[in-house]
């Protein structure tokens, strides 16, 4: 057999061996030390524990073979005759094995950290790509909406309430949109159909900030802004009902349940007071001989207060 066919045998011995050896002093250290507990995350399997020393022989020879690499590279051994470089290359190998099972896990956890900020780091612009769709899908919306309002043709009109309806199922705090969906249903002349809508996402506010211990910032605002349009429908419903000649009854509880909404429309946002005291939409309320005065006692039209 040549010369160097023996030396590279000697050699691969020389580094295998010793690599295995730190790597089962390894697993024996870790069922020494650890005792039960490693035995425990076993359960206590002997056959799993023989499996798991030879990974740890193999991975310890595999390390030594890299660790002789940067030796060789560093201390530029180039024979195995001397007695000095074998001691150096058998040191490093043992060495090699151990100094794996420390490494590795480093390595390995500083490469998971850094997996998962990359993770991260695409799951946040996927975050603001959506988040930048939906803005504009909803934008989109409330465009055709308006346009609706501007033509009031019939089939505009369906298209923004279906349109709105798909929209506020996925977003059920989306104030301008169950907004503009109860406007569509007024003005498609479906007045009950637009109560529900606000009164749904009213609903859909108090569930959201239930469990919160400070609520969202527009909470108040969003919920004042509801309860004045269904004041408004209340009071519109009111009037279309007395034009029917229907029981003065049924144009009571109407104008009651749209002063029940309008009072904490304005508790909620002073600025309703001034709103409601020049809105059309009152007009019959605020006319009508007995509630009309209730109305003037809740927005205080002579001293321009609130109560």
């Amino acid at each position: 057999m040549p010369e160097h066919e023996i030396e590279l045998y000697k050699l691969l011995m020389l580094i295998a061996i010793p690599g295995a050896l730190g790597g089962f002093c390894t697993g024996i250290h870790d069922i020494i030390v650890d005792g039960f507990d490693y035995g425990k995350k076993l359960n206590r399997n002997y056959k799993k524990i023989i499996i798991t020393l030879i990974g740890k022989v193999i991975i310890g020879a595999i390390c030594a073979f890299a660790s002789f690499l940067f030796v060789f590279w560093l201390a530029k051994v180039s024979t195995i005759e001397k007695m000095d470089n074998i001691i150096t290359i058998i040191c490093v190998s043992i060495l090699g094995g151990i100094i794996s099972f420390k490494a590795l896990p480093q390595i390995s956890e500083k490469f998971r950290k850094e997996l998962l900020m990359a993770k991260e780091e695409v799951q946040e612009i996927k975050e603001k790509q959506g988040q930048s769709y939906k803005k504009m899908e909803i934008n989109d919306v409330l465009g055709t909406a308006e346009t609706a309002f501007g033509t009031m043709h019939p089939a505009d009109l369906k298209k923004a309430r279906d349109q709105l309806l798909d929209l506020t199922d996925k977003n059920p705090t989306h104030r301008k949109l169950h907004i503009y969906l109860g406007r569509i249903n007024f003005e498609s002349g479906e007045l009950d159909q637009a109560i529900i809508v606000l009164r749904q996402f009213i609903s859909n506010l108090d569930i959201f900030n239930a469990d919160k211990s400070e609520r969202d910032p527009h909470y108040y605002v969003d919920k004042a802004d509801a309860l004045y349009n269904i004041a408004c429908y209340f009071s519109l419903k009111a009037k279309e009902t007395h034009q029917a000649n229907k029981p003065s009854e049924d144009v009571n509880r109407l104008l009651e349940e749209s002063l029940v909404a309008l009072t904490p429309a304005i508790k909620y946002n002073p600025e309703n007071k001034e709103f409601s005291t020049d809105d059309s939409d009152f007009d019959f309320l605020k006319g009508h001989q007995e509630f009309g005065k209730r109305f003037s006692e809740l927005t205080d039209l002579k001293n321009g207060k609130s109560n």
